[in-house]
């Protein structure tokens, strides 16, 4: 009987039928009710994320966008709305996020097949992959970094998961350049899982074997046999997002190496010269390094001269109790600059 008034798939799920950014219901309620965002007060206005309540009643079709409109919703999201420099990125940030949740629920809500879900999560992955390098620092007030790296982790899952199934049961397609750039992501992210790199070394011979894929695994399996200054090296060569993602492991990479040098150098005569600290970490500006040993309670910044001669490094001293931000990187930066954003975001260029 509701099959023969709404049109669904096999499974009983409701197929969208709404061919623009919002349902009518909700342009009405939220013009009503003046509910209508910075971004929206052009008179576009994008469906916002709503819990289910349980005693919420099954979606109308006319409520759900079809997959033609959440693809076009993504792509004004990051062509017109992520490019806008009249406000900061964080603040574009929540919008943006908020939105994209609110496709994600209706991929679940209509059960898209695995080549559709993950045609519109890859660039969900981009932007927020893109959003957590470029926020990492930002204060907690403005970007909580945590909810963006969960969110990150549960689309990246979702991808592989579709990917999976497409392989095995042979059903549509998928760019292998795309899936490529993901399962790199997927690792670079989760470094310190041992499972995740199980999982990336059991891949197919033809994806674990390309230079991306096969340099994040290089730099996972020197993660773990703690080889940090191969696993340094290799993270340069990663391209754009991979890398932006690859670098945020910094922080505790250093400090590790910090607190190996506070025990393999403590002597009150023994100098390290900063220079090689600076270059062997990574670290663009030597403030930045500074700042970081101080911190960690290796270094104060009294005297400029013997500054310059070298660091004294005491195992004592070294405060493990504290931790160094994460700070953007040139090299990354760099590789950013050379591609037009929203299409790398997209994914509608050259990824590799």
């Amino acid at each position: 009987m509701f099959a023969d008034h709404y049109k669904m798939t096999e499974n009983n799920y409701i197929i969208g039928t709404c061919k623009g950014f919002c349902p009518l219901k909700e342009i009405k309620l939220r013009k009503s009710t003046n509910l209508i965002h910075y971004y929206e007060k052009n008179g576009k206005l994008i469906k916002e994320f709503t819990r289910s309540a349980a005693d919420r009643k099954m979606e109308q079709p006319e409520n759900l966008r079809t997959f033609e409109a959440l693809k076009n919703t993504l792509e004004y999201l990051i062509n017109k709305i992520f490019v806008d420099r009249e406000k900061p990125l964080n603040f574009r940030y929540d919008f943006i996020f908020d939105r994209c949740r609110a496709v994600r629920q209706e991929i679940v809500m209509q059960n898209f097949t695995s080549e559709k879900t993950v045609e519109l999560l890859e660039p969900i992955v981009m932007f927020l992959s893109y959003s957590l390098y470029r926020l990492n620092s930002v204060p907690i007030s403005l970007f909580d970094s945590k909810i963006c790296q969960q969110h990150l982790h549960e689309c990246l899952l979702k991808c592989l998961s579709c990917y999976e199934e497409i392989d095995e049961m042979n059903v549509g397609k998928y760019k292998m350049e795309n899936r490529i750039i993901v399962e790199a992501i997927h690792l670079m992210l989760n470094i310190n899982d041992f499972g995740t790199f199980q999982r990336a070394i059991k891949l197919n011979k033809a994806i674990k074997s390309t230079f991306v894929l096969g340099t994040a695994i290089k730099i996972s399996i020197n993660f773990h046999r703690r080889h940090f200054h191969k696993l340094l090296h290799d993270i340069q060569e990663l391209p754009h997002l991979v890398g932006a993602i690859a670098s945020l492991n910094l922080s505790q990479i250093r400090k590790e190496i910090l607190r190996i040098f506070s025990i393999a150098y403590s002597n009150q005569v023994l100098k390290v010269p900063l220079e090689f600290i600076q270059r062997l970490l990574m670290y663009d500006e030597q403030l930045s390094l500074l700042k970081h040993l101080s911190d960690l309670n290796i270094h104060e910044n009294s005297d400029e001269k013997e500054t310059e001669i070298g660091i004294n490094f005491n195992r004592k001293k070294f405060d493990n109790s504290k931790s160094i931000p994460n700070t953007q990187q040139h090299f990354v930066d760099n590789k950013l600059d050379d591609f037009h954003l929203p299409d790398l975001i997209l994914m509608k260029t050259c990824v590799m």
